[in-house]
C-alpha cells in the first residue's frame, strides 16, 4: 500500500515528470510531422502503409520479371528441342535412304 513514504513521493514526482516530458515530446513530433509530412500522409502510421505497399510492389515486379526470364529460357530450350527432332528426323531419313 502507499503510504506516503518520501520514497514514494519521489518515484510519484519521477513518474509525473516522465509523463510531462513524453506529452511535451509528443506534441513535438506531432508539430514537426505536420510542417514536414507536407499534408502527403495522415500519420506516421498511414506513410508507413504506403511503404509497405510500395515494398509489396516491388516484390511483385521483381517476381513478374523472374517469370518472364523463365519463360523466355523455356521458349528458347523449346526451340533447340525441336530443331534437335528436325535434325534428328533429317538424320533418319538420311540413314533411311542411304541403307
Amino acid at each position: 500500500m502507499n503510504d506516503g513514504t518520501e520514497e514514494e513521493l519521489d518515484v510519484d514526482v519521477e513518474l509525473l515528470n516522465w509523463e510531462d516530458c513524453a506529452q511535451n515530446l509528443v506534441a513535438r513530433v506531432d508539430k514537426t510531422w505536420r510542417q514536414l509530412s507536407s499534408q502527403k500522409y495522415r500519420s506516421i502510421l498511414d506513410l508507413v502503409s504506403k511503404k509497405a505497399d510500395h515494398s509489396v510492389l516491388r516484390l511483385l515486379q521483381i517476381s513478374q520479371q523472374h517469370i518472364e526470364s523463365q519463360l523466355d529460357r523455356i521458349r528458347h530450350e523449346r526451340e533447340l528441342w525441336k530443331e534437335a527432332g528436325r535434325d534428328a528426323g533429317m538424320q533418319e531419313a538420311c540413314e533411311a535412304t542411304t541403307w
